[in-house]
């Protein structure tokens, strides 16, 4: 790919590098951030093949808007990140560390998630989130460290199992895993990621080094595969083509790369998070601590993505409620914008009574609505 768009960003101790330009092969606009020379993470948007061949315009139109948010992104991150240092609201650290963890700032959230765990040290997801950092930068000793402490202090979770079994499995400490796994799947039957991640370890326990490469998927592996493509929560594009490149990779019997590729899916799944609820993390903090309001088409934007999650996933209360502070925040939005049009109506025409009127009741409301949003927000 050959860039179009390059910029380099200095913020604190850091320097990136972002490319942005098209993939001819996919037809897709890329935009990569490295660090170092070391890629970071990358966004990509699909361009309809007629765009390509007709209108150079619409592509370079694109590259640039999709460049430009991502520099945008980097400089909120570390806007954020300034903000939260004097913050004791220990859910900000662990929705921000989320976020630097996908976008793979791995020291920066091992940072703030270890701020969540001191201000609410029995906040298991922090705990799992904070492995999950050291399980993305193969550190597994100390990811098997933090688990324990979760286990030690009572907070005995099918999920803190299921993420010790694929510690332990990285480690070849395969009998530790079968039991952590055995636990998980007496606690919680239905979870497809402990039921693949057992089959891995039993297949793992009996390869021979020396023949691996030699040796046939068991039928166990390919079921469990096959049990996490229909899972509910792993029902998007990213997991469905990632499976599917595997299975059709056992179907041809593409030995030689299997094996990684189960070891890096089982990684990958182990450090998975939400996309949807990242994307209402960056958006609250965006709203709470960003340098500037945000626009109506970003809230449509989030509203958007959110809604389609919940069209999709409607058991998730998780999604409702984000739902709904989105349209708490557009309603904060909407009453100041109401507020601004009723002030130009009776600038337009001082005699009009009934816009007085109305901003006259707007303004005694004012002050006390916007503390009670702020309030229900925080």
């Amino acid at each position: 790919m050959k860039p179009l768009f390059k910029d380099e960003i200095a913020l604190e101790a850091h320097r990136f590098m972002i490319l942005t330009g098209l993939n001819k092969q996919t037809h897709k606009v890329i935009c990569e951030v490295l660090e170092k020379g070391h890629p970071l993470y990358r966004k990509q948007a699909d361009l309809p093949v007629e765009y390509y061949q007709t209108d150079e315009d619409y592509w370079n139109e694109t590259a640039l808007n999709m460049h430009e948010r991502m520099k945008e992104e980097i400089q909120t991150f570390f806007i954020i990140n300034d903000k939260l240092k004097n913050s004791s609201n220990y859910i900000y650290h662990y929705r921000f560390g989320r976020i630097l963890l996908s976008y793979n700032f791995i020291d920066e959230a091992i940072g703030h998630f270890k701020t969540t765990i001191e201000y609410k040290p029995d906040f298991v997801k922090a705990h799992r989130k904070l492995a999950a950092c050291y399980l993305k930068k193969k550190e597994f000793s100390e990811a098997k460290y933090i688990l324990h402490q979760a286990l030690d202090s009572g907070y005995t979770f099918p999920d803190i199992y299921n993420d010790l079994a694929v510690t332990y499995t990285f480690l070849r400490e395969y009998t530790l895993a079968k039991d952590m796994l055995q636990k998980a799947l007496q606690a919680k039957a239905d979870f497809p990621e402990a039921d693949f991640n057992l089959g891995l370890v039993l297949f793992f326990s009996s390869l021979d080094e020396k023949h691996d490469q030699k040796t046939a998927i068991p039928v166990r592996v390919i079921r469990a595969l096959k049990n996490l493509k229909n899972a509910y929560h792993l029902n998007d594009k990213f997991w469905q083509e990632h499976i599917d490149d595997i299975l059709k990779r056992i179907n041809a019997n593409d030995e030689k790369s299997i094996i990684p590729l189960l070891r890096d899916l089982q990684l990958k799944i182990a450090t998975r998070d939400d996309r949807a609820a990242l994307e209402f993390d960056f958006f609250f903090l965006k709203f709470m601590f960003g340098k500037r309001s945000l626009s109506d088409d970003e809230l449509e934007y989030y509203e958007h993505t959110i809604f389609e999650e919940v069209t999709q996933k409607s058991k998730y209360a998780d999604y409702w409620n984000d739902l709904g502070v989105i349209h708490l925040i557009q309603s904060r939005n909407y009453f100041l914008k109401a507020l601004e049009e009723i002030e130009e109506a009776t600038v337009l025409n001082p005699n009009f009574d009934e816009a007085q009127e109305t901003l006259e009741k707007i303004r005694r409301i004012k002050g006390g609505f916007l503390i009670l949003l702020r309030a229900l927000l925080k």
